[in-house]
């Protein structure tokens, strides 16, 4: 083979594995918003959210998946599944203020999905009294003595 023949040949590498890399994008463009994930709701796997939105970007669980998403506002959205079959809670974790909450499981709502669940009631609700930790029992009987 001629030189120049390997030189182009060498060229046309370099052009075609360049052309490859740019195909990416930016590093934004495939991020998703926290709007993208309204649909999630409890009791949900894995597989039901990647068709919707793709492959979280890590797995940092230990001995449960944690699955993160990284959102183009630069939080985070945490999932966590027991099981890859069972969606167990959605977190929102803010690096910058190094803050984490609660999206799901919501109190509030039985059916608990992230779209619009009614804010949560405030406890003490004087119509439900106190929980039942609190609530005074009746004194034990003492033991029936056998004459």
């Amino acid at each position: 083979m001629s030189g120049r023949m390997q030189f182009t040949l060498s060229l046309l590498s370099f052009v075609g594995m360049a052309a490859l890399a740019s195909c990416g994008g930016s590093e934004d463009s495939g991020r998703v918003s926290r709007s993208d994930f309204d649909f999630l709701r409890l009791g949900m796997s894995y597989q039901e959210v990647v068709s919707r939105v793709g492959e979280a970007d890590r797995d940092v669980g230990s001995g449960i998946h944690i699955m993160v998403y990284d959102l183009s506002d630069g939080t985070q959205l945490m999932l966590s599944f027991p099981s890859l079959d069972s969606l167990m809670a959605v977190h929102l974790y803010d690096p910058e203020r190094d803050t984490r909450e609660l999206i799901l499981p919501n109190p509030a709502s039985p059916r608990s999905s992230i779209g619009s669940a009614p804010p949560a009631p405030q406890w003490p609700d004087p119509r439900l009294g106190p929980p039942l930790a609190f609530r005074s029992r009746a004194p034990a009987r003492p033991p029936a003595s056998g004459h």
